[in-house]
């Protein structure tokens, strides 16, 4: 079983909405939600952990507590059991990833303007040319991204480690000799995701929403 959730966080809750919200994490996660000073970023801090949480719930772990939560020595977090899950956010969406058959990674980016140039030394140079080349750079320079980066989190190395080292393939992507099976999802225009998994990935796995009002 691997499925996939998401939340759109698009639009600022009022001050009573969000700390009602807030008053479901511990002490210690509300601090950290707390120290953001943009918004955004602590909807993303907040409704991230709550999607987790919601995920879970789907998938039958109605006993989860946050206090579960462990982290690994690159800070990736985990929890005891036959699970492994994946967070990311990017604009006005997060997205999480649950499975109990392998290890995954899941990444979003909004597609958007920037300075190309600055990230040519995590590409191949074949890598380099087909974005560069493309009728669309943005999003080959994306969708080559977030490939990269789903396979770091799924190995648990995150950008601990360039994304040069990930060698890209039609459906898949090598990492340290390792196989890892990738797969593109649409959640909006304008918007990059992708899932890597251990395992070949189910076709008839499709992005669940949940909101949160």
């Amino acid at each position: 079983m691997t499925r996939i959730f998401y939340t759109d966080i698009s639009f600022p809750r009022n001050e009573t909405a969000f700390n009602t919200y807030l008053d479901e994490l511990p002490e210690s996660l509300k601090n950290k939600v707390l120290k953001f000073r943009r918004w955004q970023d602590a909807y993303a801090s907040l409704f991230g952990k709550l999607l987790l949480k919601a995920a879970l719930l789907n998938c039958g772990f109605s006993s989860f507590t946050f206090d579960d939560l462990q982290y690994t020595s690159f800070n990736r977090p985990f929890i005891e059991g036959n699970i492994d899950f994946n967070l990311s956010h990017s604009g006005a969406f997060i997205v999480c990833v649950l499975s109990n058959e392998d290890k995954v990674g899941i990444d979003i980016e909004e597609v958007k303007s920037i300075n190309l140039g600055h990230f040519e030394s995590q590409f191949t140079a074949d890598e380099w040319l087909n974005i560069t080349n493309a009728t669309d750079p943005y999003s080959e320079f994306y969708s080559c991204w977030t490939k990269k980066e789903a396979i770091l989190k799924a190995s648990g190395e995150g950008l601990n480690m360039p994304l040069k080292q990930v060698q890209l393939f039609d459906d898949y992507g090598i990492l340290n000799k390792n196989k890892w099976y990738i797969k593109e999802y649409h959640l909006a225009n304008n918007y990059s995701v992708h899932l890597a998994s251990e395992i070949i990935i189910n076709p008839k796995i499709v992005p669940e929403k949940i909101d949160f009002p």
